[in-house]
């Protein structure tokens, strides 16, 4: 008796488990959509899209390589999730709009940020590529 009472608990947290793996992402991109559109003006809106995007720098969103929006674990445990490269694409391009913002609107902390990121990248090539850590200025 007690060993199928656990038998039923354990099934049904991992079809819980599954449901909210599929779940949560969905529900976390349509709560972020909701305020699309919604700015006073256009500079506040590129202001929140520079935040936003220094924000991406630092921890770019991951950008799945399937379209599939549902038993996302499958994709996960055969490692059809993300890929390094798309990843390095997307920070490329958020370099390449950080960078035409900065050039168009002169601001130090935007500069620095770019800058900071950019060190960051070289020492960790520079690391990968040696073995050892490398302070650069």
């Amino acid at each position: 008796m007690l060993f199928s009472n656990m038998l039923v608990v354990i099934l049904l947290v991992g079809i819980l488990v599954v449901f909210l793996i599929d779940f949560v992402p969905q529900f976390n991109t349509w709560q972020s959509r909701i305020h699309i559109g919604r700015y006073v003006s256009k500079e506040v809106w590129k202001h929140k899209l520079v935040v936003k995007s220094l924000q991406w720098l630092h921890k770019t969103p991951t950008i799945k390589v399937t379209d599939n929006n549902r038993l996302i674990i499958i994709d996960l445990l055969k490692g059809n999730y993300k890929r390094n490269a798309i990843q390095s694409w997307q920070q490329a391009a958020l370099l390449l709009g950080l960078n035409d913002y900065a050039t168009q609107n002169p601001n130090a902390t935007v500069s620095k940020q770019i800058n900071d990121f950019v060190q960051l990248f070289k020492a960790s090539l520079i690391r990968m590529a040696t073995g050892k850590s490398i302070l650069l200025k």
